[in-house]
């Protein structure tokens, strides 16, 4: 018998460029902020194919990342929940 993996909310933020998806990446380690580069979920058609993921998604956690990026001067086309 095959279990299927449960899929789990994950907030996404996308990119118009691997540079500035490079920049979220370091920026956010430095800060001690936890997520990662993955390569950009197919529900996602926009952006250089690179996308910053966090585990877990509120719209309370959006919030906080798109206040950091702001204050980190971070340019992202989207922050978005998508189910991986």
């Amino acid at each position: 018998r095959i279990e299927m993996r449960k899929r789990l909310p994950y907030l996404v933020i996308t990119f118009d460029t691997t540079t500035f998806a490079m920049q979220m990446e370091k920026i956010a380690l430095e800060a001690g902020k936890k997520g990662r580069l993955i390569p950009l979920p197919t529900q996602i058609s926009a952006g250089c194919g690179l996308a910053f993921c966090v585990n877990g998604y509120s719209e309370e956690l959006k919030g906080e990342w798109q206040e950091f990026c702001q204050k980190n001067i971070i340019k992202y086309r989207e922050i978005c929940e998508v189910w991986l």
